[in-house]
C-alpha cells in the first residue's frame, strides 16, 4: 500500500519525498506548497488532489477546478459532505462528474466518491457507497476515518468495508482518507490482501514534529488529550524531532510495505 506523507510546508522537500504518492491540499495557497507539488507531478509522482472538506474548507466546484488545471493530478477527490445524509454526498459528487468528467483538459484524470453518513448509520453509508460503485466514471473510492471512529474504534472496520467494496466491483481502487488516531494497528489491517491502494496521514510527521513517537501507548495517550491540527505554517523543528519524524515515517512505510 502506498502512503501519502502530509507535512507542513516547510518540511516538504525533506519528509514528503520520502513517497512517491501524495495527497494534495487545495486550501494550501504557499506559492512553495504548490510548486512542490507541481514538481513532483513534472517528476512523474502520483499525485491524489483532495477536496478540502475534511479541514472545513469544503472547495466549492469552481474552486477545485482551479486546482485541477493548477496540479493536473492523477486523482480528484470529488465533493463529499462529512457525516452528512448519504444521498446529501451522492448529489454533490453527481453534479461534480456531470460537470466537470471527460473534459479534454483533463485527460486521464481518475475521480474518487467518498461515501459518507448521517451519524452511526452504516446503512446510510451503504446505500450512498452502492450508489457510487454504480458510477462507471468513479473509478475511486475514498474511505473516511470516520469509520473507525464513529463505529465503535474498531481496526479492521475500514478493512472490512474495503473487501465488501471489492467484492461488488473488483475494478475499483481505494484510498484510506488518513490514519485512525494514528493508529498502526489499523494501518496493519488496512495492508492486508492488497485490497487498499494508498493511505494519507499527517500523524508520521506532526506527531515527530511535536517531539512524539507514533508507535508508543505514551504517545497516543499524550496525542488524544493534548494534539493539535497541523499548522502548515510552522518553521522546521529542531534535529531531535527531525529525528523523531524521520523514525515515524520509517515505522509507518514499513506497516505498510511501501518502504521506497
Amino acid at each position: 500500500m502506498k502512503f501519502c506523507i502530509i507535512s507542513p510546508t516547510s518540511g516538504l522537500r525533506q519528509f514528503a519525498t520520502k513517497s512517491h504518492t501524495h495527497l494534495v491540499l487545495p486550501q494550501i495557497h504557499s506559492k512553495e506548497y504548490i510548486n512542490f507539488y507541481q514538481e513532483r507531478g513534472r517528476a512523474g509522482d502520483f499525485l491524489i488532489l483532495d477536496n478540502g472538506a475534511y479541514e472545513g474548507a469544503l472547495t466549492h466546484n469552481e474552486r477545485l477546478l482551479e486546482r485541477i488545471e493548477l496540479y493536473k493530478p492523477d486523482v480528484v477527490v470529488c465533493p463529499d459532505a462529512m457525516l452528512h445524509e448519504g444521498s446529501t454526498t451522492v448529489d454533490l459528487t453527481k453534479r461534480f462528474l456531470d460537470e466537470y468528467s471527460g473534459r479534454v483538459s483533463f485527460p486521464g484524470l481518475e475521480y474518487m466518491g467518498v461515501p459518507s453518513a448521517t451519524g452511526y448509520n452504516i446503512f446510510d453509508f451503504y446505500e450512498g457507497c452502492k450508489k457510487m460503485l454504480d458510477d462507471p466514471r468513479i473509478t475511486w473510492i475514498g474511505l473516511g476515518r470516520f469509520l473507525y471512529t464513529h463505529f465503535g474504534e474498531k481496526p479492521e472496520f475500514r478493512f472490512t468495508i474495503a473487501e465488501i467494496i471489492k467484492n461488488i466491483r473488483p475494478d475499483i481502487k481505494i484510498h484510506a482518507l488518513g490514519m485512525a488516531a494514528g493508529s498502526l494497528l489499523e494501518l496493519d489491517w488496512l495492508t492486508k490482501k492488497d485490497i487498499i491502494s494508498s493511505c494519507d496521514s499527517s500523524a508520521p510527521v506532526w506527531r515527530g514534529w511535536n517531539g512524539r513517537l507514533i508507535d508508543t501507548p505514551q504517545a497516543s495517550e499524550y496525542w488524544a488529550q493534548e494534539g493539535s491540527p497541523v499548522d502548515f505554517n510552522a518553521p522546521l523543528p529542531s534535529t531531535d524531532c527531525v529525528n523523531k519524524i524521520n523514525y515515524n515515517i520509517e515505522r509507518v512505510l514499513q506497516v505498510c510495505k511501501a518502504l521506497y
